[in-house]
């Protein structure tokens, strides 16, 4: 197995991602909009929600429009990926059979409807 330094590891993804107007990576789904490029899912309607007036006239209002976002990530990528490592990311998945198949069920009984009913 090769390791990559820091710089090293930073220049492939950098060059993979390709590098932004400032020169940090942009990651994907990007959204340029004249100078300002935009990345990843939460950012974006932070940033369109005002501009198209999706986002209400409050000030909070914008938060609002980012929710369903968050939302998502929390529960349909974080939480499914501690069902698998529920004990901790260092025990090889193997390791944690029992606690993974409880964590699973009750993730899919209980927290699975509350995230699909929002």
């Amino acid at each position: 197995m090769q390791f990559l330094t820091v710089d090293e590891a930073r220049e492939k993804v950098t060059h993979w991602l390709g590098a932004g107007d400032h020169g940090h990576p942009a990651t994907s789904p990007r959204f340029k909009h004249g100078d300002i490029v935009i990345s990843q899912t939460p950012n974006l309607p932070l940033y369109l929600g005002p501009k198209l007036g999706l986002a209400g006239s409050h000030a909070d209002d914008v938060y609002r429009v980012n929710a369903p976002a968050l939302t998502a990530l929390d529960g349909l990528s974080n939480e499914v990926h501690d069902s698998h490592h529920p004990i901790t990311v260092m025990l090889p998945y193997e390791d944690q059979k029992g606690e993974r198949r409880r964590r699973s069920q009750y993730w899919i009984q209980k927290r699975l409807p509350s995230h699909l009913e929002y």
